[in-house]
């Protein structure tokens, strides 16, 4: 963290200058914080929904959790507005309304997510955030490291197999790719296609 008079000191700010002179840590020691971050994005240049919807979710979440939810710019994904990104966890939001912010707060703070809203981890490729977020779903389990990412294989084209390790258990899942046109932006609209992953198995292997 690091703060500033005006606005038009962040156009210079060089975070590189947090490390200190010869290497000196403690300015950026002292600048750490160790609660994490859910920002909102309300990038109305984007896409007008993300303003709209997004503005009353992140005054939902900042009466809750106070500076712990930041306003951001464009995280992607606009079509799911408003969307959100929890950090560090890496957790992709769609679809938060301002009424999600409490059970997303609660779901966060007992190590869980928010299922309801769930798009998937910002560290996977897209049919694994897919595979995730449709096991989560058939499976009900909402334990933010329930599993781990273990395998990824394109089997033939648009068909997926998406292996994850659990305690006890390797879960395989299986999908398909398509395509769907859809409305991806509301200011102005605006249809193309995108991607749509379907779900085809799901099978437990146990761990000896």
């Amino acid at each position: 963290r690091s703060e500033v008079e005006r606005h038009e000191e962040l156009a210079t700010f060089d975070p590189a200058s947090m490390h200190g002179a010869a290497g000196d840590g403690g300015v950026l020691a002292r600048a750490r914080r160790e609660h994490g971050l859910v920002l909102i994005c309300g990038n109305a240049r984007r896409d007008r929904c993300c303003a709209r919807f997004g503005l009353p979710t992140w005054r939902a979440l900042a009466e809750t959790i106070g500076e712990e939810a930041w306003l951001s710019t464009h995280q992607g994904g606009h079509r799911y507005a408003s969307t959100g990104l929890c950090l560090p966890e890496g957790v992709a939001y769609g679809f938060l309304a301002a009424d999600e912010a409490a059970p997303l707060v609660v779901a966060r703070r007992r190590g869980a997510l928010h299922l309801r809203c769930f798009r998937g981890r910002t560290f996977h490729d897209a049919p694994v955030q897919a595979a995730d977020a449709l096991l989560r779903k058939r499976l009900g389990e909402d334990r933010l490291d329930a599993w781990r990412l273990a395998d990824a294989a394109e089997e033939s084209p648009g068909a997926w197999r998406v292996v994850f390790a659990a305690a006890d258990r390797r879960l395989v899942v299986r999908l398909l790719r398509g395509t769907e046109e859809a409305l991806v932006s509301c200011t102005p609209p605006k249809r193309k296609p995108i991607d749509r992953f379907t779900l085809t198995s799901i099978d437990s292997e146990a761990i000896a």
